[in-house]
């Protein structure tokens, strides 16, 4: 998260897209022993963190943590999962999947190659639903609300690469950074 990208880090790169997007509120779930991502935070002077008491459970850990918070405006009607290892999603890419989940009450994810991709988008009814949620991953409580899935597909490669390893992000900051 704190690696450079574009005129700042990933971290920043990512709340700065998804301000210029309109997000009406952005939270940054963090592991609150992570310093570097901690001392980013307060360097962007951003607070809204939601802390993940339990990171090593992995990504879904962080999604009900998320959904447990009581930071959220009662406004909100979608939520978007945002990846941390994604800052190279174009805004192009963002803006079709933003206003296809502006039009459904469900859950509205990219698709690329007929695979489901991040961001996803959860109406605020389904997000509220991971508050008592017994699934063990996304995938799993995604798939329970199989009628309720719009995919987007789109021809952008981008949505198949993530930052998992350096290899990965040094490809991506040649082709998109």
């Amino acid at each position: 998260m704190t690696l450079p990208w574009a005129q700042g880090t990933v971290l920043s790169h990512i709340i700065n897209e998804w301000q210029f997007l309109g997000a009406s509120q952005i939270a940054v779930v963090c592991d609150p022993k992570n310093g570097s991502t901690l001392l980013e935070l307060d360097r962007l002077k951003f607070n809204s963190r939601i802390f993940n008491d339990d990171p090593a459970r992995g990504m879904f850990s962080s999604i009900l943590t998320a959904a447990t918070w009581p930071g959220w405006n009662s406004d909100i009607t979608h939520y978007a999962i945002i990846l941390g290892d994604q800052p190279h999603l174009n805004r192009r890419t963002l803006t079709k999947v933003i206003e296809a989940a502006r039009n459904t009450s469900g859950i509205v994810q990219p698709s690329h190659r007929n695979r489901p991709r991040h961001p996803v988008f959860l109406s605020s009814k389904i997000f509220q639903e991971l508050r008592h949620s017994t699934s063990k991953t996304l995938k799993e409580f995604i798939a329970l609300h199989h009628g309720a899935i719009t995919l987007v597909e789109l021809p952008d490669s981008e949505l198949d690469l993530d930052l998992d390893y350096p290899q990965d992000y040094e490809r991506a900051k040649k082709l998109f950074g």
